[in-house]
């Protein structure tokens, strides 16, 4: 049995994006499936949470807070949650000296000064890399920044609460000298591995371990005829996500096609949510046949959405590390057509998929506008080799790989 020390940002159910959920049923599936006993040290993200954490779960690092933690008012209470920082460090050092294996992942936004030393003390520390950590490192986090443009207040209480937040969180990057002791790191793509291995300065050992799904959440259903005329863009409403990009390249193609239409799945509530409100109203061609599904929750995205999606328009404007919703369009029997961003060009080639340029989407490269009315031979031969592409990325497999990476806790002891 691995004795495993998991030092992350945050955890679901307590998470922000795909990663720290993905990295969660990964340490389920080690559990489960490899026999490890995994201990994980995690900041919050300080709001409601939908559910009790795991078992091995405990949340109490420093790092991260809501979006809106800039109003000097919550300094106090800032304060008061970063007494854990000087024991949570000891904690953290305790437990990595003894463990068999010390994962770090993703620790943009903790306090170096909590997990420098575990990982400094740690008999096997692997750096576990999903993101574009260290390479762009945070100089520091939202609360820091509220604890230094408040050095003078007219309150001696919020002053105080100030000036703890700046010692205990502290306001550095980690140099390269704490991260000397990682020899080994895994990466979730090549292109993540490029970015952030020179960032390491004794690495020795790197292995690619793409992200997995769980199968059973995203089952197989065969392309019909009404399916492929079902468009659709899942994700974040956010603009480097691509989601204006996506409903342009639909309307141009529904102006040629009345029978096409358009499923979009996200939180339609944020600002950029708004102004697609208003672009789709504005347009005849959107607002006759796009259906806002809203936040479809993971559990249901397949029959809501993956299984009447017959091409999923994946049009993100930044460099992904992993496209994680190409691989679950591809396991459910969907046609992706992704842009050529970080890792997702690594998933979507030729054989399983057409990719488009970032830039000039308007005028360069192929288009899914092209596409043609019924699948042919050649989308249905893409089709087969993308679900077969999906097939071997798995969380089992994903667990799999990174415990033989990590090392057998058995030959360690």
């Amino acid at each position: 049995m691995c004795r495993a020390l998991v030092i992350s940002n945050l955890h679901a159910p307590d998470c922000v994006g795909g990663y720290e959920m993905v990295a969660s049923e990964c340490m389920d599936a080690l559990e489960r499936d490899c026999g490890w006993q995994i201990r994980c040290h995690c900041a919050t993200t300080g709001r409601p949470r939908p559910g009790p954490y795991p078992p091995r779960v405990t949340a109490g690092l420093t790092g991260y807070f809501p979006r809106g933690w800039t109003h000097h008012h919550a300094l106090l209470s800032a304060a008061r949650h970063l007494e854990y920082h000087t024991r949570a460090a000891e904690i953290l050092q305790r437990e990595a000296a003894a463990a068999d294996a010390t994962l770090l992942f993703n620790p943009r936004r903790l306090s170096t000064l909590q997990w420098v030393p575990a990982i400094a003390a740690a008999r096997n520390p692997v750096a576990w890399i999903s993101d574009y950590w260290p390479a762009e490192y945070p100089d520091c986090d939202k609360l820091w920044q509220a604890a230094a443009a408040n050095r003078v207040s007219f309150s001696p209480l919020i002053m105080l609460g100030a000036a703890r937040v700046r010692r205990l969180y502290g306001t550095r990057k980690p140099a390269p000298s704490d991260l000397a002791c990682i020899r080994r790191a895994a990466f979730v793509s090549d292109f993540v591995l490029k970015k952030n291995a020179p960032a390491f300065p004794r690495l020795e050992e790197a292995e690619v371990i793409p992200n997995g799904i769980v199968p059973d959440l995203f089952p197989f259903a065969p392309m019909g005829a009404d399916r492929w005329r079902t468009w659709g863009f899942c994700g974040r409403i956010q603009p480097e996500k691509g989601v204006a990009q996506a409903l342009d390249l639909f309307a141009r193609a529904a102006a040629g096609q009345p029978d096409l239409r358009f499923l979009l799945a996200g939180d339609m509530r944020t600002a950029h949510g708004c102004d697609m409100r208003r672009k789709i109203a504005a347009n005849p061609v959107l607002a006759s046949r796009v259906e806002l599904l809203g936040a479809v929750p993971r559990d249901q995205l397949a029959g809501r959405f993956y299984h009447r999606v017959g091409v999923l328009l994946f049009t993100s404007q930044w460099d992904e590390p992993f496209a994680l919703t190409v691989v679950e369009a591809m396991a459910c029997g969907a046609y992706v057509a992704a842009t050529d961003t970080g890792g997702t060009a690594e998933i979507v080639t030729p054989r399983t998929g057409l990719l488009l340029p970032r830039t000039s989407l308007e005028t360069t490269g192929p288009m899914p506008s092209a596409l043609p009315p019924v699948p042919t031979r050649l989308i249905e031969a893409q089709l087969a080799a993308a679900r077969a592409a999906a097939g071997g990325k798995t969380i089992r497999q994903m667990a799999e790989k990174l415990a033989a990476f990590a090392g057998d806790a058995r030959a360690a002891s």
